[in-house]
């Protein structure tokens, strides 16, 4: 059975509940202080990594997901690291 991605080639359309709306919009305020209220950030983050997973393709795309002037997306980034072992 194909997936919506599979037959337009876009993520799933990805509803927000307002409980997400206000998490979300609160998350938003703390990462404009930079890296004060890491603890804060941390907490909302956690608490989503559920829906991260669950939702990854609606929230890797370019444009994440809408609503109103809230726009949700994950970064994925990329850490080549190596470590000398004996």
């Amino acid at each position: 059975m194909e997936t919506k991605k599979e037959k337009t080639g876009k993520p799933k359309e990805l509803k927000l509940t307002e409980q997400q709306i206000a998490d979300f919009t609160k998350l938003a305020e703390l990462q404009k202080d930079g890296e004060a209220n890491g603890s804060s950030r941390k907490l909302i983050t956690d608490a989503y990594k559920a829906f991260m997973v669950e939702n990854h393709d609606a929230l890797a795309a370019k444009s994440g997901v809408r609503a109103g002037k809230l726009k949700v997306w994950i970064e994925v980034k990329r850490t080549l690291r190596a470590e000398i072992v004996e």
